[in-house]
């Protein structure tokens, strides 16, 4: 794994407790919107806030309900994934042998996916650049190409 020097927990800390912004222009007054909007969320004190309660509630089982179908639904490609299809696909039912020779194995397409990204940044940053060679920014960053240690060769 690369060690990337981000910690989570402090980003949550700094971004949900700690981190402040001007509530006014005017008046120089400066708050933490997302304490505020996560204290609004579960204790509220607006009355409007109040108010829609129940029908934030009537609201969320519906959209819950509609997720469930569409996760249910056996024409979906990705249906065959849930334990209730009771395919080998999903985890539930996926023989004991493949499930230990994926162990260690990616699960995703990250690094073909690392490359478009490293072509998108590198546009992004710079306007112009040949695509065969933006894609090498990222590659040689995830393989740690420049972090190798080198030996001196006798000539």
């Amino acid at each position: 794994m690369v060690e990337t020097g981000f910690n989570l927990w402090e980003f949550l800390e700094y971004e949900f407790k700690n981190k402040k912004t001007e509530f006014i222009p005017a008046s120089q007054t400066k708050s933490v919107p997302y304490s505020k909007l996560i204290d609004e969320l579960f204790s509220p004190k607006d009355d409007d806030s109040k108010d829609s309660t129940e029908i934030l509630e009537t609201v969320a089982k519906l959209g819950i309900k509609a997720m469930l179908c569409e996760l249910e639904d056996e024409t979906k490609a990705t249906y065959k994934y849930l334990s209730v299809s009771g395919s080998p696909y999903s985890f539930e039912h996926c023989p004991e042998e493949v499930k230990e020779a994926m162990m260690g194995m990616m699960a995703v397409n990250d690094l073909a996916e690392s490359s478009l990204a490293g072509v998108t940044a590198q546009v992004q940053c710079y306007g112009r650049i040949g695509m065969h060679a933006a894609a090498a920014v990222s590659d040689m960053s995830r393989n740690k190409f420049l972090c190798r240690p080198t030996t001196k060769k006798e000539i």
